[in-house]
């Protein structure tokens, strides 16, 4: 998470508590990954202490919150107060910590490590399949370099061992009896040998 969006998540949420706490609220759970909103406020332990509805709680709530420098707009949905953040003023902030080299690295990591990715198997048939592992190999290598990690990437051409031995034995001493396109036809040669 950006420190941006952190801190400013934060400082909603710690608005809000110092407000209903202010208004004589009891502590109310908060849900940090709510389906709707920035966060949640969970009304239904409550409402017992508090002797209401969870709806009314959140609406209650939600008529208090929506003041709030921090916040955008909340709303309330059976017993959950949703809070919107005003992410329009925290953007600039944003968008300047985004654009820093360091942005996102967290503690830098040392150490070394080898990624070897995008092998294909040379007998094997080529599809757009295996255009996925150079996409998460080259991916997963670049994080890792932007984490402080000191990478190499190796790529293993299979041209040589029992693969590309079996496969030349099968193009030498068998026909090709299926019809299919090249590639298939060269793993028939090759499982003939086997």
């Amino acid at each position: 998470m950006s420190q941006i969006v952190g801190d400013r998540t934060i400082e909603a949420v710690n608005d809000c508590l110092d407000l209903l706490k202010k208004k004589g609220f009891p502590d109310i759970p908060i849900d940090y990954d709510p389906p709707i909103g920035d966060f949640a406020f969970i009304c239904f332990p409550v409402a017992k202490e508090m002797e209401k509805k969870p709806e009314d709680i959140a609406r209650e709530l939600a008529t208090e919150i929506e003041n709030l420098k921090t916040v955008e707009s909340a709303s309330f949905e059976k017993g959950y107060c949703n809070v919107f953040l005003k992410w329009d003023d925290f953007a600039e902030d944003f968008l300047i910590e985004t654009r820093q080299k360091e942005s996102s690295r967290g503690k830098s990591t040392k150490g070394s490590i080898l990624i070897e990715h995008t092998s294909a198997n040379a007998t094997g048939p080529f599809h757009m399949g295996r255009a996925r592992n150079p996409i998460i190999g080259d991916s997963i290598a670049r994080l890792l370099s932007h984490y402080g990690y000191n990478v190499k990437k190796d790529y293993y051409v299979n041209d040589t061992g029992r693969q590309s031995t079996t496969l030349t034995y099968g193009l030498e001493t068998f026909k090709h009896e299926i019809e299919a396109k090249k590639d298939k036809s060269l793993v028939d040669l090759t499982l003939k040998h086997i």
